[in-house]
């Protein structure tokens, strides 16, 4: 009996652009390790990274998150895998809105440095 796959998209964001992109690409290659690395549990890369070069954590209007989530309602992927929680946002409420759209819509959500936990700990939920 073989596993579902399950397709894995990358985001990734990085508030004061880079001319090289180097943190958003050093981003890109943590979150591919990662998915990399669950293979054994049947992960496989979507081939998307959504990406916000240059965009505050304190705003939604993100071009590459909301692509992201036209994606995940259309269910283009099964896991969202970013760094760190504070990827998706610095404040907490839309933290919240954000992982819990995700996951109506069927995605969860992954992180490759850091669990939700400590990430809430430092956002200041915990």
């Amino acid at each position: 009996m073989s596993k579902t796959q399950k397709r894995c998209a990358i985001y990734t964001r990085c508030a004061s652009a880079s001319i090289d992109g180097k943190a958003i690409l050093e981003q890109e290659d943590q979150c591919r390790e990662y998915i990399k690395n669950h293979t054994v549990n049947s992960w496989i890369f979507a081939e998307k990274t959504y990406c916000d070069n240059g965009a505050s954590g304190m705003s939604l209007n993100r071009s590459g998150l909301n692509q992201l989530m036209d994606d995940a309602q259309k269910q283009k992927f099964d896991y969202a895998v970013m760094t760190c929680p504070s990827r998706l946002s610095r404040k907490l409420h839309d933290f919240e809105y954000i992982h819990e759209t995700l996951q109506s819509y069927g995605v969860a959500v992954h992180y490759a440095e850091q669990d939700v936990a400590s990430a809430l700990k430092e956002i200041g939920r915990a």
